[in-house]
């Protein structure tokens, strides 16, 4: 199957997928190692994921707005390191880097095969983007943003998604973030998702 097809056939699932899901929210376009990141849209986080191709090699977020009153803040937003299937997500060096506002711990990272956005230093961030490098999207970044206001929540780790199930929405107040690893090129994928209160 050439690009064009790929491409078509994608449009057509996510096209299916957006039909069943709120009307306020919707899907971004697919990426792989070959494309540009993929990004939510405006004042949008992912609440859900979506992935087409041998071994997960394209993959896509659905975005929905944040309660209407939070927003995201911009000054916060940054791009964890790349993670694949290799290593395990036992406790391990806590790492943390100056993120656009300095001084700050950023990127609480647990393992070689999950990234968390801010993970459990302060007040958690929420995936807004993916990028892919390497064969079939084996490697993983993603973009975090943290909320400006409220706090995440009630969080809990999703069962495992790869190519054969292809979609997951966990609903409009449920964000993902932080992504696991498993498998071979970084095949399956499962996601910690929280809610945003007040």
């Amino acid at each position: 199957m050439n690009k064009i097809a790929l491409l078509f056939g994608g449009c057509v699932a996510l096209a299916s997928i957006a039909a069943a899901s709120p009307a306020q929210a919707g899907w971004t376009g697919y990426v792989s190692e070959e494309d540009a990141p993929v990004y939510c849209p405006g004042p949008e986080a992912a609440t859900g994921f979506a992935c087409w191709g041998d071994y997960c090699d394209e993959v896509a977020l659905h975005c929905n707005g944040l309660p209407s009153w939070s927003s995201l803040d911009i000054s916060t937003r940054y791009w964890t390191s790349y993670f694949s299937e290799e290593g395990d997500s036992d406790l391990g060096e806590i790492v943390c880097s100056d993120g656009p506002s300095g001084g700050s711990c950023e990127a609480f990272e647990l393992g070689d095969n999950v990234r968390y956005c801010f993970g459990g230093r302060g007040n958690k961030g929420i995936v807004t983007g993916i990028d892919c490098a390497d064969s079939y999207c084996d490697e993983i970044s993603l973009e975090c943003t943290k909320p400006a206001v409220g706090r995440l929540t009630s969080c809990s780790w999703s069962g495992w998604l790869s190519e054969e199930e292809w979609y997951v929405h966990f609903g409009t107040n449920r964000f993902i973030t932080a992504v696991e690893c498993s498998g071979d090129y970084c095949d399956s994928k499962r996601f910690y998702v929280c809610s945003l209160v007040q």
